[in-house]
């Protein structure tokens, strides 16, 4: 008759397969005694590998899902940051559409201090003695 795939399986975990002490054929045993051991052995062999290629593939997925869940969080390169619209234009209403900024004038570079140098008197500060 027909076993169910609970009887076959077990909990152990799976390594290479091993043919049972009591499945293996011996040469006193009968073409018809060899023939239904054969057919068991070769039942528990395919249980065997589908239990193992089942194995591989919950590995594989929970490699792939580490990794994904790992590639989620980190930001995507290329991508604009911007929070803004592309869409909108300055608070005015003058600025350009699709340029983000737009409408807020020009930058004074001259108040900004770019390199980190502050300039007293033209020159740059000496410390040399």
């Amino acid at each position: 008759g027909k076993r169910k795939k609970d009887e076959v399986e077990s909990s152990e975990p799976v390594g290479d397969f091993v043919v049972p002490e009591k499945l293996r054929i011996l040469p006193t045993d009968t073409e018809e005694v060899k023939a239904a051991k054969k057919k068991k052995v070769h039942t528990l062999r395919s249980a065997h590998r589908l239990k193992k290629s089942e194995e591989d593939k919950k590995g594989k997925q929970a490699s792939w899902n580490s990794f994904s869940a790992k590639a989620g969080k980190q930001k995507a390169k290329g991508v604009m940051s911007t929070k803004d619209s592309i869409f909108r234009t300055g608070e005015d209403g003058k600025g350009k559409v699709g340029f983000t900024g737009s409408g807020r004038g020009t930058t004074n570079w001259k108040a900004m201090n770019i390199h980190g140098v502050k300039k007293a008197g033209g020159a740059a500060d000496d410390d040399s003695d």
